[in-house]
Formats: C-alpha cells, structure tokens, sequence
C-alpha cells in the first residue's frame, strides 16, 4: 500500500516566517529569497512536528537536486524500523562540478 499525503502549506501548517521574522528583509543581495528561506526553516524546524501529527513515525525528502537512480526492491522504512535508527541517509556528493565526477571516475579506472 502506498502511503503518501499532499499538505497544503500555509501557517496552519508552519509555512512561512513567525511573527517575530515578518520585519527581516528576505532578499540581501538577491542571496536568499523568500521561498528560500521559508524552505529552509520548513526543513530545519517545522516540518517534523507537523509530521509527527499526521501520525508519520518516518519522511523520506527529495531535493530538486536529488536522483533516485535504480530500482529499491526493498522497504527503506522497514529496514529503519527493525534496527531502530532514527535517521539514514544515502548521498552522492560531488563537490565540483559535475564534470569533475566524470572526471574523477575515468581516473580511477583508468589507474587500476
């Protein structure tokens, strides 16, 4: 059974800046718009209490960034149940640009 729920943001559901933020100018220097910022205090605080009322005892968050890049025949969520983590995670993190992976990986394979 799939489990999953759409949630309209909206204070109600912690989006947005408290009331003690509202006078903070969002932009400084175009760095940070006000999306941006209510993205990250969404992630950063808000969201795992709001989760915690729709009865979820687990999230898993994609960024527009993310790439799920072959087939999970298993339950991520199972696996975290029966060994009792309270957090995991899976990263591929190049920290050039994307080229330098490319790069990086011909090397390697190259030298062995």
């Amino acid at each position: 059974k799939t489990n999953i729920r759409f949630c309209v943001l909206s204070k109600a559901t912690g989006w947005g800046r408290p009331s003690s933020q509202i006078h903070v100018e969002a932009s400084r220097k175009g760095r940070w718009s006000e999306g941006y910022l209510s993205m990250i205090r969404w992630y950063a605080i808000t969201c795992w209490q709001i989760l915690v009322n729709l009865g979820y005892e687990y999230a898993m968050r994609f960024d527009d960034d993310s790439f799920l890049l072959s087939r999970i025949d298993y339950n991520l969520f199972t696996i975290l149940r029966k060994t009792g983590a309270k957090y995991g995670f899976r990263s591929v993190a190049r920290e050039c640009d994307r080229n330098f992976g490319f790069f990086v990986d011909k090397y390697i394979s190259q030298s062995q």
